[in-house]
C-alpha cells in the first residue's frame, strides 16, 4: 500500500471512531438529563407527600371544605408527578399504575 492510501484509510478509521465516541457522549448526556429530570420529579413527589400528610392531619382534626379541596389538589399534583415520570421498567410501570389508579 502506498503511504497516501494508508493515510486516507487511517483518516477514515479515525473519523469513524470519532463519530462513535461523539455519539456515545451524546447518548450519555441525554441519559444524564433524563435522570436529572426524574430526580427533580422524585424530589417534588417527596415534598408533596410530606405536605399531603400535614393536610391529612389538619383535615382529620378540623374537616372543612377548603382543607378537603387543598388535600384533593395536592393529591392531584402528586398523581400528575407520578404519571410524568418516564418509567421504562415494566415492573415499576405496574407499581406506578397501582398507586395512581387508587388500587
Amino acid at each position: 500500500m502506498k503511504i497516501r492510501t494508508q493515510f486516507l484509510l487511517s483518516l477514515v478509521l479515525f473519523s469513524i471512531v470519532l463519530l462513535i465516541v461523539a455519539g456515545s457522549f451524546f447518548v450519555a448526556d441525554s441519559e444524564q438529563n433524563r435522570f436529572e429530570r426524574q430526580n427533580e420529579i422524585a424530589s417534588r413527589i417527596e415534598t408533596s407527600v410530606a405536605s399531603l400528610s400535614t393536610l391529612t392531619s389538619n383535615y382529620l382534626f378540623n374537616p372543612t371544605k377548603q382543607q378537603r379541596n387543598d388535600w384533593e389538589s395536592k393529591y392531584t399534583d402528586i398523581s400528575d408527578d407520578i404519571n410524568a415520570m418516564a418509567v421504562t421498567d415494566p415492573q415499576c410501570t405496574g407499581t406506578c399504575c397501582k398507586y395512581t389508579s387508587g388500587g
